[in-house]
């Protein structure tokens, strides 16, 4: 299992005109932690992007955050008590950082999605996969990827087809 994640410093960069130093610290214990559920992503760092979805630091907040590179903007949305429209939050930070994250697997996968899963891409709190893959594994925390005291509905699992679901609850 891996759990030194570290964030390339080229992609901290990008962050650190929009969000203060103790947000953006927040945000990597929130990324290391994989607690964001994204429920829509769309558009690349070099233009434009948008990013949404449920962020849980122990407390779960609907988060938005969208890009524009040309004119260096963000504006974010969040229903934490610290959101501001000046400073934004936690929560909007880690939602930046991980649509850079995404980015930066996406290109490292290719656009080939035919090919066979690369395990060491699974970081960045991408999902968490079986290191064989037939075999019954006897809890949450064998997973590749996982913590200590990840349970099955905690993680996001990365799929061969490199998707990125949530486990399926039973209804």
């Amino acid at each position: 299992m891996n759990h030194n994640f570290v964030i390339p410093q080229s992609i901290l960069q990008a962050g650190e005109p929009y969000f203060s130093g103790q947000y953006v610290m927040q945000a990597k214990r929130i990324l290391e932690s994989a607690r964001i559920n994204i429920s829509f992503q769309k558009g690349n760092t070099e233009r434009y992007f948008i990013i949404s979805g449920i962020v849980n630091d122990g407390e779960q907040t609907r988060s938005k955050v969208s890009f524009k590179k040309p004119d260096k903007h963000v504006s974010s949305s969040c229903n934490c008590a610290v959101w501001s429209e000046q400073g934004h939050c936690p929560h909007t930070a880690a939602l930046f950082y991980k649509f850079y994250l995404n980015q930066a697997l996406k290109a490292q996968l290719g656009d080939d999605e035919t090919g066979a899963l690369r395990p060491e891409l699974g970081l960045h709190g991408q999902g968490v996969h079986a290191q064989d893959y037939g075999r019954v594994v006897s809890g949450a925390n064998k997973l590749e990827g996982s913590r200590p005291n990840s349970t099955y509905s905690s993680l996001q699992y990365l799929l061969t087809t490199r998707k990125v679901i949530h486990f399926p609850l039973a209804q």
